[in-house]
Parts: C-alpha cells; sequence; structure tokens
C-alpha cells in the first residue's frame, strides 16, 4: 500500500534504543576527522590517494563507533565485535548512520556540527566501500 511504502522515507521519532545509536554516532562524529582529511586540497601521491584516504577514514570513524558501543554497553558490543570485518557489522553501521539521518530531518536546530560530516561520508560511501 501507498502508506506502508512512502513509511520508509517518511522520518519518524527515534526509540530509546535508537537515541542510544544517535549519542554514540554523534560522539563519534564529534572527534572524527573525515571532512579534514578527505576534503583538504592537497598533492595524493601514488601511495596516498583520495580513494586510499576515505576508506582509511571511514574504517576510523566505524572503529570509532564500535569502541564506543563496547564502552557503553559491553554486551552489545561484544556481540558487534564477534563479526570479524566491516561486512559482517554493516548492517549495524547503516542503521546507526540512518538514524543519525532521520534524527537531522526531524529536528533541523540539532545535529548542526557533526550533520555535513555525516552526509559526506554517506554520499563517499558507494565509492570507498
Amino acid at each position: 500500500s501507498r502508506a506502508l511504502e512512502s513509511a520508509k522515507w517518511i522520518p519518524v521519532r527515534v526509540s530509546g534504543d535508537e537515541r542510544t545509536y544517535l549519542k554514540l554516532l554523534e560522539g563519534a562524529l564529534d572527534v572524527s576527522e573525515y571532512t579534514d582529511n578527505v576534503d583538504v586540497t592537497r598533492g595524493f601521491s601514488f601511495r596516498n590517494s583520495k580513494l586510499e584516504t576515505m576508506k582509511s577514514e571511514m574504517a576510523d570513524l566505524f572503529q570509532l563507533l564500535s569502541g564506543l558501543l563496547v564502552a557503553g554497553s559491553y554486551k552489545d558490543g561484544v556481540n558487534l565485535l564477534n563479526g570479524t570485518g566491516f561486512q559482517d557489522n554493516q548492517k549495524f553501521f547503516q542503521k546507526v548512520l540512518e538514524i543519525g539521518r532521520r534524527f537531522k530531518i526531524t529536528n533541523p536546530d540539532k545535529m548542526r556540527s557533526t550533520y555535513g560530516k555525516l552526509i559526506y561520508i554517506l554520499q563517499d560511501a558507494p565509492v570507498a566501500l
């Protein structure tokens, strides 16, 4: 039905569990240097291409998210870390990034300093991953 289809795209309020993930995302984005390192105009050498820099910075962000999850909830963190690589935890990272995107749409006055970084990461992800 039309309502079910539009519910996939229309943002809704975040639940209590989602709010926890939102705080993890905001913390990770606050300390991430993604835009500082990726969008800086500099000469990229053979070993340090822009694509490699994007991959490295995204890996750092996902490691930050994983570390903050372990610090906040040891049980959930251990479950996440049982996956050996990014591909094993891809659904978790997608969920966390989507919660941040939805929250900003429903609360335009929030995430002023980190939302731009989130959007750059989401735009670069298909190329870098």
